[in-house]
């Protein structure tokens, strides 16, 4: 995972860059932008089921639904960002927009490489998945099941992560859940990416109050959307918890 995720953040960080260069040489040709975005894309395309397999490997199910809300406030952190920055160095030349937060993301990858932990035992820690069922385990159980792993004869740096094997697409689309979550996250993910990409155009090019705010403006007030985002998957993470209805809470955050 730490190979795989690290390879396509640098990939995805140097051809992010590639397409800002293509301003710095002057090419107008519409195939060289395709191209460079398709290739990005592809390599950008690592990171969800890479980052999602490791949070899982950590945490396991204890609390999975605060967790991965608070976790995927990275995802418009990360739009508010890269908008912010993008806007602060349009006016020195657009390719600048993507040289710069394609660099960024190239160092992230290196980063990932020579820090992450993708699995538990990989730092001398026990596998979060024997430690606990779910959330409502108390935490005396908690202290209960933590020593008697502790007390078992193997030792859970003996189990190297790279003997670990994934589940394949085939096996992995049988899993229960799998389809339909995966449909609700590509008409959600749909609908916010419109939003992301269509709105600073929208904000420049209508006339709001009698006058047109400018194309640096637009994307900084495009941020504001992320921030529902942040508070929001926050919430229902919680609330998913909560309710122990993962299904329900997705559902009713979707519809309004």
């Amino acid at each position: 995972l730490r190979l795989f995720l690290s390879f396509g953040m640098i990939g995805s960080g140097i051809f992010v860059a590639l397409f800002g260069m293509g301003y710095f040489w002057e090419i107008h040709a519409f195939w060289f932008f395709l191209v460079m975005q398709m290739i990005a894309g592809l390599f950008q395309a690592t990171g969800w089921p890479s980052v999602v397999a490791v949070i899982g490997n950590w945490f396991g199910k204890r609390k999975r639904g605060l967790i991965m809300g608070i976790w995927n406030a990275h995802t418009s952190v990360g739009n508010i960002s890269g908008s912010l920055l993008a806007a602060s160095v349009l006016d020195y030349g657009w390719g600048w927009s993507f040289i710069i937060p394609g660099s960024f993301i190239s160092l992230g990858g290196i980063l990932v490489y020579l820090f992450l932990a993708a699995y538990p035992e990989d730092v001398g820690y026990p596998c979060s998945h024997d430690l606990v069922g779910n959330q409502e385990t108390r935490p005396q159980d908690l202290e209960i099941q933590s020593q008697s792993i502790e007390s078992r004869t193997y030792d859970v740096r003996r189990v190297p992560s790279a003997t670990k094997r994934g589940v394949g697409l085939f096996e992995a689309f049988l899993i229960p859940g799998v389809v339909p979550f995966a449909l609700c996250l590509f008409f959600s993910k749909l609908v916010a990416y419109t939003f992301l990409y269509w709105l600073p155009f929208y904000l420049s090019q209508t006339e709001i109050g009698g006058e047109y705010v400018s194309v640096k403006s637009a994307g900084n007030l495009s941020t504001l959307f992320d921030v529902g985002g942040i508070v929001g998957g926050i919430i229902a993470g919680h609330l998913s918890d909560k309710l122990n209805a993962r299904a329900t809470t997705a559902a009713t955050f979707i519809f309004c």
